[in-house]
This record gives C-alpha cells, structure tokens and sequence, in this order.
C-alpha cells in the first residue's frame, strides 16, 4: 500500500499496445536464440526417448553409452568452465561417468535425464575437489603459523611506539 500511495504523484507511464505478432517488440537476437533453444529441446527429447526406451527395456548399457554419447560433450564443457582445469574436469568427467554409469538403472524418471546428469557432474567436481588427494596446497606449515603469531604478538604498532608519540605532541605544540 505504502507503494502505491508514493506512485500516485508520478506521472503514469505510456502503456506499449499489445501487438498481434510478439515478434515485433523481441529483438532479433532473443528470437534466434529461442529457435535454437526449440530445435536442441526437441533433438534432445528424441535423443532422450531412445534412452527412456533403453532403459525401460533393462538394457542399462545401451542408455548409458546412448547418454554419454547425447550429453557428453555438453557435461565436460560445464566441467571445464566450473572447475576451470581441464586436467580437473578430465578426473571429474571421468567419475562422473562412473557415477552416471552406476547410477542409471536405479534412476526413477522423476526429472529429466539432462537434469540428473547435471546433478551427478556437480557432485563429482565437488566430490572431487573435496578429495585430499585432489585438494590444492592451501595448508601452511605449522612452524610457520607459529612464526608468524609470536611476530605479531610482539610487535608494538607503529602509532604506539614513543618516538611516534614524541613526534606526535610536538607537532601538535
């Protein structure tokens, strides 16, 4: 209510006329790009049809193979561009395949197929920077932190110390 009563005192804005074809206000741009949006939806849902009838028919080895081959490159690029090292990507797209290969015959149709491969290659990238044997040397040595505290503790700012507070008072003098 508090909006609308502060909008009041403004003058109200020209409203566009709906026009009969959406067309004319949607920049080029954005149409093209949802054309391609359409065309890839509908390959992708062909693609994931056959691989909905795959493993509706227990051929478990067939879906997979069909579903790495449908998003695979698409799932290593999001690897890529998240972990942002392609050495890293390769480890996690591998474990993703894994993950994806052990994970399809127990998969219940809930979302779609791209959704739950998405999920499955988050969870490997995490899975494996997460991983001590995957992780970067962020860790100090510990003589080294210990240096570093007993350094600081006994340092005296430099405002505090006496040649500074000297300096200090006779400028203020």
């Amino acid at each position: 209510r508090a909006r609308r009563r502060w909008r009041r005192h403004l003058p109200s804005r020209p409203r566009r006329r709906p026009c009969a074809t959406r067309t004319h206000h949607t920049p080029a741009r954005e149409r093209v790009g949802a054309a391609r949006r359409r065309y890839a939806a509908a390959v992708s849902d062909d693609r994931e049809q056959a691989i909905v009838d795959a493993h509706r028919r227990g051929d478990h080895q067939t879906a997979a193979t069909a579903a790495l081959e449908c998003y695979g490159r698409e799932i290593y690029a999001f690897l890529v561009a998240t972990m942002r090292d392609e050495a890293a990507a390769s480890e996690a797209f591998s474990d993703f395949s894994e993950d994806m290969w052990k994970g399809l015959p127990k998969f219940s149709w809930k979302s779609s197929l791209r959704t739950w491969l998405y999920v499955i290659a988050r969870n490997a990238s995490t899975a494996y920077f997460r991983s001590p044997h995957n992780r970067r040397r962020r860790n100090v040595a510990l003589s080294q932190v210990t240096e570093i505290a007993e350094r600081i503790r006994t340092q005296t700012d430099a405002f505090l110390k006496t040649e500074a507070k000297d300096a200090i008072t006779r400028l203020r003098e």
